[in-house]
């Protein structure tokens, strides 16, 4: 199975930056974190694609940028700098050539003393040393162990997806974001452990109401600069039992929110607003719909995305991401499906 296309994973984040809650357009912080990790890994990607300097002097003698040179120096370096997270070699380049070459003081302005001239050749140093560090057997190595490592999680679910595909003629699917409150989290921050608890027991409540429509799940743990830890969830039932996806996405919120977590969670019904997606992978997938089929594949890639930039790891070790289990061999179609949990 191929790895993931990083053209399809740009579009799929660019895709996702977007939260619509009561009719009103937010970008979160969360949502930006993942847009500027995207932006350092592309701006980089580039640097190490060319080969002529990105600052010079203008016939007055001043200091002057080309557009990628510009972008170098812009780029959201404070979103790097995040705890408990293992980056793409690529941020981790910049970061390492913004920490050495003292980059962050040239932005402040601390470089205005010196001679334009001076301040070029400065700039131009850390690109060349990109370009070396890039280029080296090291390095290389480190990317292609990166890149085989976090798209593990896609082939993974995909070949999930394909499995239930199999089983069932018709997959309801539905995509629900769960949180933790404000209030709760200021109160006191939550143990690793109780939310892990609250994980497991939402996904068994779910098997036990649900019983036999209940047949496949996906998991992921984030940690964010605005909700701090949260869960992205793909849960999927069999869509010749049950249909309606928007009522049983808010059920399971409120589930989620006033039962397993007694008023401290919160949550994101996305299939009350399939209308709002480019590409909805979401809601009923018929076994020969593969327009929506590729469409759940770009979801896929939303709820791996993090891995690729950023892995989070938690201090006490554990689990981030999981997904079912299907039980018992392949069943030819047409034949009685049984469920998964």
């Amino acid at each position: 199975m191929p790895s993931i296309d990083l053209d399809t994973l740009h579009l799929a984040i660019k895709d996702s930056t977007i939260d619509i809650h009561d009719h009103h357009v937010t970008i979160t912080s969360d949502h930006t974190r993942i847009a500027d990790l995207n932006q350092i890994h592309r701006v980089i990607q580039k640097i190490t694609r060319t080969k002529q300097p990105l600052y010079s002097l203008n016939s007055q003698q001043h200091l002057h940028f080309t557009r990628l040179g510009l972008d170098f120096l812009n780029l959201p370096m404070h979103t790097s700098r995040y705890p408990l997270a293992d980056y793409h070699p690529y941020i981790a380049l910049a970061k390492r050539a913004y920490d050495q070459f003292a980059i962050d003081d040239y932005r402040q302005g601390h470089w205005l003393d010196q001679q334009p001239a001076t301040q070029a050749s400065r700039l131009n140093a850390a690109i060349d040393w990109i370009r070396q560090e890039a280029n080296s057997p090291r390095f290389k190595a480190q990317r292609i162990k990166h890149d085989h490592r976090r798209s593990k999680n896609y082939r993974s679910l995909k070949g999930y997806l394909d499995r239930l595909q199999e089983r069932y003629a018709k997959l309801l699917i539905i995509r629900l974001d769960l949180y933790f409150t404000k209030a709760s989290r200021q109160e006191q921050a939550i143990p690793q452990r109780t939310i892990e608890q609250y994980r497991s027991h939402f996904l068994r409540k779910i098997a036990q109401n649900y019983q036999e429509a209940f047949v496949g799940y996906v998991w992921k743990l984030e940690y964010g600069l605005e909700r701090n830890h949260h869960f992205h969830l793909l849960l999927i039932f069999n869509g010749n039992i049950v249909k309606s996806d928007q009522r049983i996405s808010h059920h399971l919120g409120q589930l989620w929110s006033t039962q397993i977590t007694e008023g401290a969670g919160s949550y994101y019904a996305c299939n009350g607003q399939k209308e709002s997606y480019r590409y909805c992978g979401i809601g009923m997938l018929e076994h020969r719909d593969q327009e929506k089929r590729a469409n759940l594949d770009r979801a896929c890639l939303y709820l791996t995305k993090t891995d690729y930039f950023a892995e989070y790891h938690l201090p006490e070790g554990g689990r981030t991401f999981g997904k079912g289990e299907i039980k018992g061999g392949r069943i030819a179609r047409g034949r009685k499906r049984q469920s998964i949990h």
